[in-house]
């Protein structure tokens, strides 16, 4: 499901603002990761049936039409996806929000504004934690 490229892993941006998903696909790209955007929930929908290569995704929460916690149960109630890590990232800092989110299946929860050395962080230990979980089941 995931492909077979350790060196260059694809990370999904999903993200409303164009500035932000420019922000993090530099971030991320200048960090070694290769970046495919979409700009809400349905667009996010549809790059995970065009690429199987996909093997995290950075989710914003606040989106017109498809919001990231609707993806995000979407994403999780298809087995295909079940297990594809999530990093929620948003304004929205309250415990009860975070407990939320955790709930309906993101692995992490980013508050807005955090530091490049807090997502790279994050990326890196999200990515770690599934591989391990891949190569513990098969």
């Amino acid at each position: 499901m995931w492909g077979t490229s350790p060196s260059k892993p694809v990370i999904l941006i999903v993200d409303d603002e164009e500035m932000n998903l420019d922000l993090l696909e530099m971030q991320l790209e200048g960090a070694g990761f290769k970046t495919l955007q979409a700009k809400d929930g349905m667009h996010a929908i549809e790059m995970l049936v065009k690429h199987d290569d996909i093997r995290l995704v950075l989710l914003d929460w606040m989106m017109p039409g498809m919001d990231g916690m609707e993806f995000l149960e979407k994403l999780r109630s298809n087995s295909k996806y079940r297990s594809l890590p999530v990093i929620m990232q948003t304004a929205r800092g309250q415990k009860s929000e975070v407990l939320k989110a955790v709930n309906a299946g993101a692995n992490y929860y980013l508050i807005k504004p955090y530091t490049q050395e807090k997502l790279l962080d994050e990326v890196r230990t999200a990515l770690q934690e599934a591989s391990h979980i891949q190569s513990s089941v098969g």
